[in-house]
């Protein structure tokens, strides 16, 4: 069995410290071998993010397309600005920002 080796960051994302997880050949054996990515937020921890409600997210995908969009910071910060764009995520965002009196 392969010893996975992930590669770690961090990022600030609109004030969301979130810690992301990279192992570009997750599989390891010939034909489709698919990458792994993590995300957590850390701080605040496991605070919701437009592509995870529980702030975390495991993705599979094909590691041309994270290459393509320049490495897994670029991949996943340009996924996270993309979902942010959804009504309910502004939302959110909004009333986050606000004071709750109760």
């Amino acid at each position: 069995m392969k010893e996975h080796r992930y590669d770690t960051h961090h990022i600030d994302w609109r004030g969301i410290r979130i810690r992301i997880t990279y192992e570009c050949n997750w599989l390891a054996i010939g034909g489709y071998n698919p990458c792994h990515l993590t995300l957590t937020s850390e701080v605040p921890a496991r605070c919701p993010l437009p592509l995870a409600e529980t702030g975390f997210l495991s993705h599979f995908t094909d590691p041309e397309l994270v290459n393509e969009a320049g490495g897994s910071v670029a991949f996943v910060t340009a996924a996270l600005d993309a979902a942010a764009q959804s009504g309910s995520w502004q939302l959110q965002e909004e009333e986050s920002r606000q004071l709750a009196l109760f």
